[in-house]
């Protein structure tokens, strides 16, 4: 019984060592199953140990991409995505995961910078890019009361180009338009 065990722990110890050698095959291979699979997590904590050993390669930094944006870590997603593009340019996917993930995360400037620069398939597949002409306004108006104001009075400044005016209850309003006239100007 003790030699079962014995050959049984051995063979253990010998399966996790041979996986401590990071390989190439081992890793494309291991990262595109756990890609398969969906496992995000683990093949986030894989791929970065890949590239901590000095593999950088495209499929992986797509996947580990996908897997940031699958968790919805979109700010995680746009690193791989920027890089999987220093790989293969204008790889349509990758571009569509970066110009989503810096959508999601409120970088909207950059996403319409980004969609710009996009092929004109990939930018009309996606409907992206600044529409001309009026895209947003605002109105405020409201009413302020000042409280303390003896101690506003007391208090001056002094200097030879100090002016202070004091505002007591006054009202205020107040409006914006943003306007696309063309690409890459907005006012």
């Amino acid at each position: 019984m003790k030699p079962r065990l014995w050959i049984i722990m051995m063979m253990f110890s010998l399966a996790s060592y041979g996986q401590d050698d990071m390989t190439f095959p081992r890793l494309d291979s291991a990262s595109y199953s756990l890609y398969q699979e969906g496992r995000w997590n683990e093949l986030i904590d894989l791929g970065e140990k890949g590239i901590a050993a000095g593999f950088d390669y495209y499929f992986l930094r797509m996947r580990l991409g996908i897997a940031q944006f699958k968790l919805n870590r979109y700010q995680d997603a746009i690193e791989h995505f920027r890089k999987a593009l220093q790989f293969n340019e204008y790889d349509p996917v990758a571009l569509e995961y970066l110009y989503y993930s810096l959508l999601w995360s409120g970088r909207s400037q950059e996403a319409s910078l980004l969609a710009e620069d996009m092929p004109d398939a990939t930018r009309e597949k996606l409907g992206a890019g600044k529409p001309a002409g009026i895209s947003g306004m605002f109105f405020e108006g409201g009413q302020v009361r000042t409280s303390g104001v003896d101690s506003l009075i007391s208090f001056k400044p002094a200097g030879p180009y100090v002016y202070h005016y004091l505002l007591r209850d006054y009202s205020y309003l107040s409006g914006g338009l943003s306007f696309n006239p063309g690409e890459r100007v907005s006012l």
